[in-house]
């Protein structure tokens, strides 16, 4: 008996020396079939997790301010805010570089004015956001009486005119209890092109509560061309195009732009083009692209999920990958020689 007791201790032993090797050799595999670009996307969702995390952070502790309002606004100096005889309350700390403004939309009132001071609360977490953040660029919260505080300040008396309703803008209503009844932190995942010439902007945000009750949004914006620049290494970006989920360029390297047949968005003359409304973002969709082969390709990618594919033509041969950033709905693309 015991001899066969032995003999079965043995056999374990041997099975999981086999497990742990077999477990060792997967794992070392796993390790050398990820590519450059596995870890490049890894690293770039590891950063916006990080950024919708600090998003939600600020929404709480603005949450914290409305309930600790009455000891925090004892504190607050009254007499730095100026009311204009349009009806708005606004205030520049040009010390902090940072602006608050109620439009005058929701009539002027000490519960507005309320609303005003405890929202400082939160300048250390809007001046942190940004400054230990690197590609986000901007930080603010517009609460339902149609205020805006921002950091670093815009010239809100031009940029805020009286009368203006601050929540009628697609941002606050994508978080709101209509668009968002689970109040969850989300992306605004289309980019837009920034008034302040900074290119192409998302936004992170955060729904505010006071309780049961809506108060406001909270968000974070952040320069695509900072979020991808600190993440694609630069020996690769003349290879690298990255796609919304129309398949609209967003980013692009002069390379991976005249394979795809489509303008480099890495060039100031976009940009211009942008405000000078000739922009068309037809000229800028893989799926559209000049190019009949691109386009098949471009098809294969967003249609049909590939990541490993070849491009050819008559003179070039490509190795392709793509892989997806689910929180946003992107596609980072690169083209390789084959």
């Amino acid at each position: 008996m015991d001899r066969i007791i032995s003999e079965h201790f043995r056999y374990k032993i041997v099975l999981l020396a086999f497990m742990l090797l077999v477990g060792i050799h997967g794992c070392s595999a796993k390790k050398n079939t990820e590519s450059a670009l596995d870890r490049t996307v890894e690293s770039l969702r590891s950063e916006l997790s990080v950024i919708i995390e600090r998003t939600v952070l600020l929404s709480a502790s603005l949450e914290d301010a409305f309930h600790g309002a009455s000891s925090f606004i004892v504190g607050v100096d009254k007499s730095a805010f100026i009311e204009d005889d349009q009806g708005r309350f606004y205030q520049i700390d040009k010390d902090k570089d940072l602006a608050v403004v109620a439009s005058g939309y929701v009539p002027l009132d000490e519960s507005v004015k309320r609303v005003i001071y405890l929202t400082e609360a939160v300048d250390p977490e809007l001046i942190s956001s940004v400054e230990n953040l690197g590609s986000v660029v901007q930080s603010w919260f517009i609460g339902k009486e149609s205020i805006c505080r921002i950091y670093p300040a815009i010239n809100i008396v031009e940029a805020v005119p009286p009368g203006t309703d601050v929540t009628d803008y697609a941002f606050y209503n994508l978080a709101a209890p209509d668009s968002n009844p689970d109040r969850k932190p989300l992306w605004v995942e289309n980019p837009y092109v920034d008034p302040a010439g900074r290119g192409w902007m998302i936004s992170a945000l955060s729904p505010v509560y006071q309780g049961g009750e809506f108060r406001g949004v909270a968000g974070l914006d952040v320069a695509v061309e900072k979020l991808l620049g600190r993440h694609i290494p630069s020996e690769d970006k003349s290879r690298v195009i990255v796609v919304d989920s129309r398949g609209i360029a967003v980013w692009s390297g002069a390379e991976a732009s005249r394979l795809f047949g489509i303008p480099e968005l890495r060039d100031h003359k976009y940009f211009e083009a942008i405000y000078k409304d000739t922009y068309r973002s037809e000229d800028y969709s893989i799926l559209k692209s000049r190019k009949r082969r691109a386009r098949a390709l471009a098809r294969s990618i967003m249609h049909e999920g590939k990541k490993e594919l070849k491009l050819t033509y008559p003179d070039e041969k490509y190795e392709v990958q793509a892989r997806r950033i689910p929180e946003l709905g992107w596609t980072v693309i690169e083209v390789k020689k084959d």
